[in-house]
């Protein structure tokens, strides 16, 4: 952070001389000094300390220096100020600036104290001490860390601090101390991070001061808040904007803390320090936010609740995660305890609830208000279900909104619950865009959002809808996944949002599909506006987690398929907008008592509740409720059950008993649990495999001296050794990139001290632990981690999930190896998608071994091809209930892996197709010499034909000792005679390339499935065959080696070499340069050919004669199913003065690609022909 310090020394040379106050020009705007008397209640005082944003790093103008309220007072603390200004240390003073020191300028506290006075009553006076110093790191403000800092300091930093006695910590509560005698501190500011800038201890640093000075002045952390000030933003030019994330984290840290915005308020240019006019904002802010919490500390309403970015926040900016219950007001649900549409008596019962629910303990801040279709539907009306609409009136609809939903939500806001209002009825298990029941959710929220007590309140939510199943996709297809189905969805709910903003901006909830579960396709289609979350509805055995079987789920996954089907179904969401689950319960199945069938289990074991609540409270931004019936919950007593004699209310492994205290957890937030002894890391001392591709998370308990324990993981810090194979983010997720080894640093501290442990995690794709191989993800199997055996259930399938796909796109093959015979009619799959959207299969039959080419692969159902770059999931199927022993699952790019290179063995190969005299071929498989008869043919023949067609080339090289020169490589598609498909001579390279979908025989083409392949030659002389393969690219010649290969000759482009792949940039060129000019006219054609472009319309091949902006002189668009591009260097040409000019091919200086940009272009080669390519 030097580069700071020395920005810091030149402002301040800078602002000395601009803002310095003599003792004449002080006094000028002294007023009459207020007696204070001792300990005045009246009298609020305000602690400020921080670097130079808090000292004061702008000009003072005449402007900051009248009009000064005598109630704004300031205590001198620096010495020096008796010389300069008359003030003595300890002393109180109006409040005219510099109020840090004499050679200070404008800072936040100007303006935060001129407002406090300005906003409270005439009695009360405001004081303000400040110790700040430009450049100062957060250990120059700790108790005991100062001198450590001190004796590292540079000397100007020590000629600060020396200004406060060499410790500021200790002159700040001195000079508290001595205000406390005349007034009582209310609050504590702080505007410091530039040094710190990114140190994610830094919360827990200031957090240890913070409780420092509360515990050495005796104050409460209820009563004496935490105001602290963002750095600069980026928007106005801040180099430090990024620290504004980790000061963001406080909330959360410390009870009473709160975070001032930055946002808006000018700065500098030297990117650090904002101007008078920023400071003036910034002042005015602080001051507001300490207004707000003086006034709430006697309101009886509840704050403003709005959602910004990922997080529901309240009106102070402090993230608010609710919890809650639902109700619904039909008698059928509530006991018969009405009827005949008998209102007060519907009231009268439920608000009682509301009543005996609170006093039984139940710490509830929000309500879900099912708005009925009992009400609204006409009587007598018969229908169907609750998603038949056919029976609402909306007269009576408006009538009961009246009379019975409003003053059930006025209730529960009076009791301090925010209200979450959902539509009467149900979704269709099918809907479409623009159908009936999407413009009954049209009419039903046009109705609620006029409605003049509900418009705008930001105490009653609306909830758009309860659980759609299916929609029609704009495919035409109904489903409840997918992009089409979710394309869909958003005009659906886009509709009902715009038809509710046209009135109000209430906070809305939208509804996933698949009955309020799938949220994943959101991520790419996003409702618009403000003021939007998601709502969920989550059960036992749904996204994978524990349930009951009879529920859909099985009870000995735990954890992390939970974990991985929330990621998977609702984390697209979550990384984006707030969370709310409206529904979700459990408990036992004999108790016949909730919706869900779980038990509560232990965290990271098996069971619901347990891995529900850390998935949720670890994710940070997810309200919810319990939704068991509320009579039930108004009966609960907080005493707890006898084992085996067990009630629904009391059984901690049914939900009421567990989320009453935890509720009550939330209420109170931290507890007192002494002194922080270490932190542990779950599975950090065995240390942690991670499967390649997908992603898991990191439990942090903390360790305290008397015993306890605490997870911690959502308030820790995380730092990985090697970002580009694990990443981790602020929760603990872990998601590993590629395969290979890091250690992950895990930081937590508290007010007792701050702790770290760290973790070995190694990343593998294929890892055969029992924590990363699912050998249940269809039907229920079982596997062994000693022996490596698999048994699937029946017709099942087990392996591994990559949450976030894996890309083996860098490999040729997947060789898979079994340790026992093929018992159970084993298939290999891969997906790209989820376990029913279609797999690449391979048959184990009679053989141990498969090999997966993995750029062949094809859906074995639609034959569609299954690209290796996101693989989602990899495994075994079998019929089940018989052993799959795993011996061996590897990556490789070694061709002596190739499942069709049996085709070309040495052993098969007959030195004797063809000699027209006798058989006199010889063939030395060791050596791979083969000697052919006079004009004489030797080879490979194959009994039926062998189909080619995955392929593009079939290539021989010839090795060191060939003497034959004649040497032809053909191939036929028939017999010898039937006449060949290619051939093609060496010349004088070792090297021949037949193009598999180039063959021709008399002029007609002839598909790539073949007989012989083999060599020709006119006899009696060796030919070494070193080998024979097939491949999608061929090595480039020297004329235009990929080594030369720039894919930046217009734009910023990318090229890899080891796959050929050019990205160019946007309408981007690359390709090779030749700045003396290439000799291309000793041949007729200039050819490309690709192995695939993503974009089939916009690839051209050029050439220049010039520079690139002189015009090509040929351009020709690469073929779409050839994927070829041909040029003819006899016909070149370009426009000139605009004239068409012919260009002679022999001085080019440009050949290559363009294209728009953005889009993988695999090149195979680029060579020089005189045969048009076909």
């Amino acid at each position: 952070m030097k580069y700071l310090k020395h920005i810091y020394l030149f402002t301040l040379i800078i602002l000395l001389s601009a803002s310095c106050v003599d003792t004449e020009d002080y006094r000028r705007f002294q007023v009459d000094e207020l007696e204070i008397s001792k300990s005045d209640p009246n009298f609020h005082i305000y602690l400020c300390f921080g670097q130079s944003n808090m000292e004061g790093n702008a000009a003072i103008e005449n402007v900051d220096k009248e009009g000064v309220s005598s109630r704004f007072r300031m205590m001198a603390v620096s010495p020096d100020d008796e010389e300069h200004l008359g003030r003595i240390a300890g002393e109180w003073y109006t409040a005219v600036p510099p109020l840090c020191r004499w050679d200070t300028g404008l800072t936040p506290i100007d303006y935060f104290g001129r407002t406090m006075v300005a906003e409270t009553s005439d009695n009360v006076k405001v004081g303000v001490i400040m110790v700040a110093m430009g450049g100062a790191g957060i250990d120059a403000f700790d108790k005991e860390n100062y001198k450590k800092y001190y004796g590292e300091a540079d000397d100007w930093q020590k000629g600060l601090m020396n200004i406060y006695g060499g410790n500021p910590y200790a002159k700040l509560v001195e000079m508290a101390k001595i205000a406390k005698q005349s007034g009582v501190i209310k609050g504590i500011l702080l505007h410091q991070g530039e040094t710190n800038n990114m140190q994610e201890d830094w919360p827990m640093k200031v957090n240890k001061i913070y409780t420092d000075l509360l515990k050495d002045l005796t104050l409460n952390s209820d009563t004496v808040p935490l105001l602290i000030g963002e750095m600069l933003t980026e928007e106005q030019g801040g180099i430090c904007h990024g620290m504004n994330s980790i000061i963001a984290k406080m909330p959360s840290l410390v009870k009473n803390a709160h975070v001032i915005s930055a946002e808006g308020c000018p700065g500098k240019e030297d990117g650090l320090h904002f101007t008078a006019e920023g400071y003036r904002e910034l002042g005015k802010r602080y001051a507001q936010k300490m207004l707000q919490l003086l006034v709430l500390d006697k309101a009886e309403g509840m704050p403003k609740l709005h959602i910004e970015g990922r997080y529901l926040k309240d009106s102070e900016g402090n993230i608010v995660n609710l919890h809650g219950f639902a109700q619904t007001y039909s008698p059928y649900f509530n006991e018969s305890m009405w009827s005949n549409y008998d209102v007060d008596a519907c009231l009268r019962y439920n608000q009682g609830l509301i009543r005996r629910m609170l006093a039984a303990g139940w710490e509830m801040d929000f309500i879900r208000l099912h708005m009925d279709p009992y009400w609204s539907n006409t009587p007598g009306c018969q229908a169907t279900g609750e998603n038949d609409i056919h029976c609402f009136e909306e007269a009576r609809f408006k009538k009961y909104l009246d009379q019975v939903f409003v003053p059930m939500a006025e209730y529960a806001i009076s009791k301090g619950m925010y209200v979450v209002m959902r539509p009467p009825g149900v979704c269709p298990e099918e809907i479409a865009v623009d159908d009936d029941y999407n413009e009954y959710l049209v009419t039903v929220w046009d109705i609620v959002s006029k409605h003049p007590k509900i418009k705008n309140n930001s105490h009653i939510m609306f909830e758009l809808a309860n659980e759609p199943v299916r929609i029609v996709g704009s495919d035409g297809i109904a489903g409840g996944d997918g992009d089409p189905c979710f394309t869909s969805l958003k005009k659906y709910f886009q509709k009902v949002v715009d038809a509710i903003r046209a009135n109000a901006d209430n906070i809305i909830w939208v509804p996933g599909l698949g009955y309020q579960s799938n949220y994943s396709g959101y991520a790419n289609h996003r409702i618009e506006g403000d003021n939007i979350g998601y709502a969920v509805h989550l059960y036992p055995g749904w996204m994978n987690s524990d349930g009951e079987n009879g529920d859909g789920g099985s009870s000995t996954g735990g954890y992390q398929p939970f974990q991985n089907g929330w990621d998977r179904q609702v984390g697209p969401v979550a990384d984006f907008a707030p969370i709310i689950i409206t529904e979700m319960d459990w408990a036992p199945a004999r108790y016949d008592a909730s919706w869900g069938k779980a038990i509560t289990g232990t965290l990271g074991g098996p069971g619901f509740g347990a891995n529900f609540k850390y998935i949720v409270d670890n994710a940070g931004n997810v309200s919810w409720l319990l939704f068991t019936s509320p009579h039930l919950l108004a009966d609960f007593k907080d005493v707890p059950g006898t084992p085996g004699a067990y009630t629904f209310l009391d059984d901690p492994q049914a939900c009421p008993w567990p989320i009453y205290h935890w509720y009550q957890d939330y209420r109170k937030g931290t507890s007192d649990t002494g002194a922080l002894k270490d932190i542990t890391v779950e599975g950090a001392e065995a240390g942690i495999t991670l499967t390649t591709g997908s992603s898991s998370y990191l439990m942090v308990y903390a360790n305290y001296e008397d015993g306890s324990t605490s997870i911690v993981s959502s308030k820790a810090s995380f730092s990985c050794s090697d970002p580009s194979i694990i990443s981790i983010d602020g929760t603990g997720k872990m998601t590993a990139l590629k395969d290979g080894n890091v250690t992950i640093t895990v930081t937590y501290g508290e007010a007792s001290g701050i702790k770290t442990a760290t973790v070995a995690v190694h990343a593998t794709t294929f890892p055969l632990s029992a924590d990363a191989f699912n050998p249940s993800i269809w039907e229920t199997g079982t596997y062994d981690e000693t022996t490596h055996t698999l048994i699937t259930g029946s017709y099942g399938f087990g392996g591994w999930e990559y949450t976030n796909g894996v890309d083996l796109s860098g490999y040729k093959y997947l060789v898979v190896k079994l340790g026992n015979d093929n018992v159970a009619d084993v298939k290999f799959r891969l997906f790209d998608k989820g376990y029913w959207e279609g797999a690449a299969s391979y048959a184990f039959g009679n053989s141990r071994k498969v090999v997966v080419e993995l750029k062949k692969m094809k859906k074995e159902d639609s034959g569609a091809i299954l690209s290796p770059k996101s693989i989602k999931i990899i495994g075994f199927w079998s019929n089940g209930g018989k052993p799959i022993i795993i011996n061996d699952i590897y990556l490789s790019n070694d061709d002596a892996e190739n499942p069709v290179k049996d085709y070309f063995s040495f052993d098969n190969l007959n030195p004797n197709i063809w000699d027209p005299n006798q058989p006199t071929g010889s063939f030395e498989p060791k050596t791979g010499t083969l000697i052919t008869g006079s004009y004489g043919f030797g080879g490979w023949e194959y009994d039926s034909a062998i189909d080619f067609s995955g392929y593009h080339y079939l290539v021989a090289e010839l090795g060191e000792g060939t003497e034959a020169t004649d040497v032809a490589f053909r191939v036929f598609d028939k017999g010898y005679w039937d006449g060949e498909a290619a051939s093609v001579t060496f010349n004088n390279s070792r090297t021949a390339v037949i193009d598999l979908k180039s063959l021709s025989k008399n002029g007609s083409k002839v598909d790539p499935s073949l007989k012989i392949v083999g060599f020709w030659s006119s006899g009696g002389k060796k030919i070494v065959i070193k080998r024979v393969y097939l491949t999608d690219i061929v090595e480039q010649p020297g004329d235009f080696s990929f080594d030369d290969f720039n894919p930046s000759i217009w734009e910023t482009g990318s090229f890899d070499r080891k796959t050929h792949t050019f990205i160019a940039g946007q309408y981007g060129f690359g390709g090779w340069q030749y700045s003396a000019g290439k000799d291309l006219s000793t041949h007729k054609y200039l050819v490309a050919e690709l192995v695939s472009m993503e974009d089939t319309d916009d690839v051209a091949f050029r050439i220049f004669d010039e520079g690139y902006w002189n015009g090509a002189a040929g351009d020709v668009k690469v073929d779409k199913t050839t994927l070829r591009a041909v040029i003819d260097l006899t016909n070149l040409s370009k426009e000139k003065d605009g004239v068409l000019t012919k260009v002679s091919p022999n001085s080019i200086k440009i050949i290559g690609f363009w294209s728009m940009g953005g889009k993988e272009v695999v090149i195979n080669r680029v060579y020089l022909t005189d045969t048009k390519a076909k």
